[in-house]
């Protein structure tokens, strides 16, 4: 994926528009962390080939605040796992008290 062409659509009003929607469904709320303050990235859990970035079901989206997205697009990259071997969003998940992330 071209990475200017991608940066483009995320300016396009229909990307706006679709995220706003997720944003509001999702209480503005990270949905792994429960985080309301640290700014709020909307994830997309696939991409299909050709579809614009808006041009996915609702269900595909999800409300990330910028760390637990980090984290998990670390785990896609590492196949889901992290360097030592573990599953870091499994690990966060059950423990998300514990394994705060603030850079």
């Amino acid at each position: 994926m071209d990475n200017n062409n991608y940066s483009n659509k995320l300016t396009h009003p229909k990307w706006q528009k679709k995220r706003l929607e997720i944003l509001q469904r999702d209480n503005f709320t990270c949905t792994l962390c429960s985080d309301t303050e640290t700014e709020l990235h909307i994830h997309h859990k696939e991409y299909i080939y050709g579809n614009d970035v808006w041009d996915y079901e609702n269900s595909n989206f999800q409300t990330l605040c910028k760390y637990c997205h980090t984290l998990t697009e670390l785990s896609k990259k590492q196949n889901e796992k992290s360097l030592f071997g573990w599953n870091l969003l499994e690990i966060f998940q059950q423990r998300p008290d514990r394994y705060r992330v603030r850079c």
